[in-house]
């Protein structure tokens, strides 16, 4: 996992992560350890990164047993505090796989149906679409609502809000003029943070409340919701995002992570949050 990219590089971090699911999900059958010529090849791809070429943390798992890790790069250039295997890291849109694991708690548990309508859980919200929105539309990101970030309203609460309904009152929810419920994929966060909203009201928590103690704990990511403030920074060392200009984008950063994006965790954690997600062993 590298320091927060650009929004251009999002993609390949999804692919990256993607790269690491399918390389951990164990297959029936006798557990094999990576051969010589593997553990050679990526050993040497390891050796070749270094400060100038690559910031952050590579680890190699089979069968969720690490094998081959690597830390460079700084946290934070201007105190020289440099990466580790347990920096934590802020993941960006990778968020939504963790509301995901939420809300597919929920429905093993009868709580949601994925064919459920939005207005089920939030019946204030527009019937003329809420009613067509459903909640596999939201976690597959074709419902055709956009992104809360563009909107004027995330400005005005994104330094100082506590809550999911904080950042929904601030914000257009509503589907893109054009767009059509179950139509087609369009990225969006505000989807997201709508399913954050889903996810209070079918377990009567608060979502960060839920988040920890459902999710993260149960996982064991110890980062999860940490907020950006000077004293978590200080007291938790997670690392900072640098630009390709060399900026931090640490003014950038809301209050704390939301629904769509913005939590943290380290490589190992990410670990950790896949293995309870493979099927059984048959």
């Amino acid at each position: 996992m590298s320091q927060r990219p650009p929004r251009s590089a999002w993609t390949a971090v999804a692919l990256a992560v993607a790269a690491l699911v399918v390389g951990c999900v164990s297959t029936p059958g006798a557990v094999a350890a990576p051969s010589p010529d593997v553990r050679a090849s990526i050993g040497a791809y390891l050796a070749d990164l270094n400060d100038d070429n690559f910031s952050g943390v590579v680890l190699v798992a089979k069968d969720f047993v690490p094998f081959a890790t690597k830390a460079t790069g700084y946290a934070e250039r201007a105190r020289g505090a440099p990466n580790a295997t347990i920096t934590p890291f802020n993941v960006a849109a990778i968020t939504k796989v963790f509301t995901a694991a939420a809300i597919g708690e929920l429905v093993d548990q009868g709580k949601v149906s994925l064919d459920d309508p939005l207005t089920k859980y939030l019946p204030t919200y527009p019937r003329a679409t809420g009613d067509r929105i459903t909640i596999a539309m939201l976690l597959g990101q074709t419902a055709g609502t956009g992104n809360y970030a563009n909107d004027p309203g995330y400005l005005r609460v994104r330094d100082s809000f506590e809550s999911v309904s904080d950042l929904i009152g601030a914000v257009n929810t509503a589907v893109a003029s054009g767009a059509v419920p179950g139509r087609t994929f369009s990225s969006s966060d505000t989807g997201y943070l709508l399913l954050g909203a889903v996810i209070e009201k079918a377990s009567g928590r608060d979502y960060y409340a839920y988040m920890d103690d459902e999710v993260f704990a149960k996982a064991g990511v110890a980062g999860g919701f940490l907020p950006n403030t000077e004293d978590e920074l200080k007291d938790r060392g997670f690392a900072l995002g640098y630009l390709a200009d060399g900026s931090k984008n640490w003014s950038s950063l809301p209050a704390r992570g939301t629904p769509a994006a913005g939590a943290y965790a380290t490589a190992p954690d990410l670990l950790s949050f896949h293995r309870p997600l493979q099927p059984a062993r048959s």
